[in-house]
């Protein structure tokens, strides 16, 4: 098996790094995800056919589900094909995101991710994936999603919550 040399580690690190960026940023804004659900997310928890991703264990102990449109799957699929084979050190690891070291992607790296992402893309606001969460349900609200339903999708409890954003 070759040996990566530096250069090529870099240049697949920052490759990786600037999929994950997409990625992410697709995920939150499509589904409503919280930054900590994001990185709790096993493989089998995505299911294309249905075009949903079931969120387990997230905010109080709940599980739900999320409507996932084809745009972010067709990133997730390129990801989970081509990507995350390269990068799982451990046979056994079902985490969906791991970091270029083959572990499970924490949060804080996460948040760095989009943080990242954002200055690229000039938005300077604080928040990194809170603020793409609430930028999900002001745009269903701004296109006529019922109150119900962003209360459902963003896992609130009360829809005093879902009001607040």
């Amino acid at each position: 098996m070759a040996k990566f040399s530096v250069h090529h580690r870099s240049r697949l690190q920052n490759g990786v790094h600037a999929a994950f960026q997409v990625l992410n940023v697709c995920l939150s804004l499509f589904t409503g995800m919280r930054g900590g659900e994001l990185v709790k997310l096993q493989v089998y928890d995505v299911e294309a056919q249905r075009e949903v991703i079931r969120i387990r264990h997230g905010k109080g102990n709940k599980d739900r589900v999320v409507p996932v449109g084809q745009r972010a799957l067709t990133w997730l699929e390129k990801y989970t094909q081509d990507i995350r084979p390269e990068l799982v050190s451990q046979t056994d690891q079902s985490s969906l995101f791991v970091s270029v070291r083959g572990r499970v992607l924490c949060r804080n790296n996460l948040s760095s991710m989009v943080k990242d992402y954002l200055r690229g893309a000039g938005i300077a606001a604080r928040g990194s994936c809170h603020l793409i969460r609430h930028t999900t349900a002001t745009l269903m609200l701004e296109n006529g999603a019922d109150l119900r339903s962003l209360q459902q999708l963003l896992g609130h409890e009360s829809l005093v919550l879902s009001l607040l954003l």
